[in-house]
């Protein structure tokens, strides 16, 4: 069983002072599993006589702060529960089957192997792919594309897998001369506004738009918030709660945003709101603007990220004209279809999502137009692409692996254990051969439903609908039984998996 063993004494004793002197108790950490943990192991250890009270808030903005201090609430047993249940689960089996394989296979101090329930599934996707890619092989089909009037139409049965069926396409189309506009139809689509920035979105885009590392991305956000200019970079939650100041924090936003922000609040306010709803905290969004010279690189280039995200998810719909038109020459149909943005509403504020433009001129049905050619464009199918790590991301959050508090963390511990590398990822010879190896001898960690169930559980523990021994009795029987596979080939494991130093290759 885990000990808890306090190991800075000045805390300690600084705590066991205040503690005695105390007439009232306020938690004011984090208000997460973690920071519910950390109070409720320090009431745990020292017991103190006085009554326990719990500050919940989501920013470190003066008035929320006081609304927390004036609505306190008790300490919330069951969040505290399932982070201490998570840290049972994740230190027995990180530790016991890191410290075997290691151990077993000679790799010891800077050279250990590390595997655990969420980063060797995590690492498994990756080798999957990256032999998808390899044993990919390339199959040809072919595209008829009509030229006319300088519109590029593609044929409706692309692509074609037999070359004299593309060509006799060809052939039939390239004898009419002339096309026919069968079909012509314009309707104006809304692309409506986006949702509000849950932790996962959030690492996703600063990958994906900022190319910074996921934590990287965190550690920048952690800071905006301990300085009060964002809310909670740790959240589930796609909705805004009812209550939340969007006057205050767009009346507060300055240049680049500030005409934008006056041009919302001259409107009615409706903020868009995503499907994922939780209690525990807001989705990530300003809370207070910032001069733009008082953030330097990175932090300037996150905060601008949170507030353009902000204000999108507070603008109007984007309209597209969408052009569609349906040739026929010769028997053939071919479609072409183009793109023209009407009114640019939340893409004004988060331009990262622009659509391409693509030109369709205006028509009429029965209209001929005089054909330039028509062409066959060979292709090959393609692989798969590799995991980018904004994918890898989304895919880890659709497989249930990791939380909204660890996926970062996660892939960042897969790097620096030089088990994947790049972006897009790509695994190691280590990573690659680790995973092959494990696969080899039937071994169940590799499963991501296993490690979801466990995910699950951990949020069955917090609604109160499971207790804590239980669900890390359930995770000790998976860890024996992988222990049991891991044991029953660990000579063939050690042997596949041993350590040799440089000097002996």
């Amino acid at each position: 069983e885990p000990e808890l063993k306090p190991i800075s004494k000045r805390h300690l004793l600084a705590l066991a002072s205040l503690l005695k002197r105390a007439d009232e108790i306020i938690i004011a950490t984090d208000y997460d599993r973690e920071g519910e943990l950390i109070g409720y192991e320090v009431l745990s250890y020292f017991r103190p006589k006085a009554p326990v009270k719990r500050a919940r808030f989501s920013s470190l903005t003066a008035q929320e702060i006081k609304k927390a201090f004036q609505n306190l609430v008790d300490l919330n047993e069951m969040l505290a529960k399932a982070g201490e249940a998570r840290q049972r689960v994740d230190l027995s089996w990180g530790a016991s089957l890191t410290r075997l394989l290691s151990v077993s296979t000679g790799r010891r101090g800077r050279n250990f192997l590390s595997i655990g329930r969420v980063q060797t599934p995590t690492l498994k996707l990756v080798v999957d792919r990256e032999r998808e890619i390899e044993s990919h092989v390339p199959v040809p089909y072919w595209n008829v594309l009509l030229k006319a009037d300088g519109l590029v139409a593609h044929h409706i049965s692309n692509p074609f897998w037999k070359k004299d069926e593309a060509e006799r396409a060809r052939e039939r189309a390239a004898s009419a001369g002339r096309a026919r506009v069968a079909e012509y139809e314009v309707e104006v689509r809304r692309i409506p506004p986006l949702v509000p920035y849950d932790t996962n979105t959030f690492l996703r885009d600063a990958s994906r738009i900022l190319g910074l590392e996921p934590h990287r991305a965190m550690a920048i956000a952690e800071d905006l918030y301990a300085s009060g200019i964002i809310s909670y970079p740790r959240t589930d939650n796609t909705a805004y709660p009812r209550g939340t100041p969007f006057k205050k924090i767009l009346s507060s936003l300055r240049e680049p945003y500030r005409e934008l922000a006056e041009r919302i609040l001259s409107a009615p306010l409706r903020p868009r709101a995503g499907r994922k709803r939780t209690t525990d905290h807001p989705p990530i969004h300003p809370v207070a603007g910032v001069e733009k010279g008082r953030l330097k690189g990175d932090a300037w280039r996150v905060y601008d990220l949170i507030v353009r995200r902000f204000l999108a998810t507070l603008m109007p719909a984007a309209e597209l004209e969408v052009r569609t038109v349906v040739l026929e020459a010769g028997g053939e149909k071919f479609k072409a279809e183009g793109r023209k943005i009407l009114s640019e509403g939340w893409l004004e504020a988060f331009p990262f999502y622009t659509p391409r433009e693509t030109p369709v001129p205006e028509l009429e049905e029965g209209q001929e137009l005089e054909i330039e050619a028509v062409e066959i464009v060979e292709e090959k199918t393609k692989p798969p692409p590799r995991y980018r790590i904004s994918d890898l991301l989304r895919a880890m959050e659709e497989l249930g692996l990791g939380t909204k508090s660890t996926r970062h963390e996660i892939l960042r511990k897969l790097y620096r254990r030089r088990y994947i590398y790049g972006n897009p990822v790509r695994p190691t010879a280590l990573g690659r051969l680790l995973i092959e190896t494990l696969e080899e001898h039937g071994v169940r960690i590799l499963s991501p439903e296993m490690t979801a169930a466990l995910e699950r559980d951990m949020d069955l523990i917090e609604k109160g609908e499971k207790n804590m021994e239980e669900v890390v009795g359930e995770s000790k029987e998976f860890l024996r039984e992988a222990i049991r596979e891991l044991r029953e080939s660990e000579d063939s494991i050690s042997e596949k998996l041993k350590f040799k130093s440089r000097k002996a290759s």
